[in-house]
């Protein structure tokens, strides 16, 4: 990696704060994240930047959570790469990939981040609590 392309990384991250900065002057009330590799390589950029502006966000990756952000709700990686081993299995065993039916993803779950939550001056309600796969303390 070059001088140069680092300082060009380095500029697109203050361009992307900035313009979080922007939209906070707009008083949003919430934002939601996705999970792009590009934004999983800078999320706890985003997970400052929105602490800082105080805007609850809700996340796709439950790793984003343990790193600090308050909500995440999103497939179950685990589950769905499971259920792509089986797709390559039946593939190597003969089957056509064009003959096998698309699967949806059948499992979700939810991570809670209590203390950013008690930070952004949020109270989890129960029914969200009792619901998640893991709450953060």
């Amino acid at each position: 990696m070059t001088l140069a392309s680092v300082r060009k990384a380095v500029r697109k991250v203050e361009l992307a704060s900035a313009a979080r900065m922007a939209n906070s002057r707009w008083r949003r009330s919430s934002s939601a994240r996705g999970a792009g590799a590009r934004f999983r390589a800078r999320h706890r950029v985003s997970i400052i930047s929105t602490a800082r502006n105080n805007v609850p966000a809700v996340y796709l990756l439950s790793e984003i959570v343990r790193d600090g952000g308050l909500l995440s709700y999103g497939v179950d990686r685990v589950d769905t790469f499971r259920r792509a081993a089986s797709y390559v299995d039946r593939i190597l065993r003969g089957a056509k990939p064009g003959d096998l039916p698309v699967q949806l993803p059948t499992k979700f779950e939810m991570a809670v981040n209590r203390k950013t939550a008690k930070a952004l001056g949020l109270e989890v309600p129960l029914s969200i609590l009792v619901r998640a796969d893991e709450v953060i303390e």
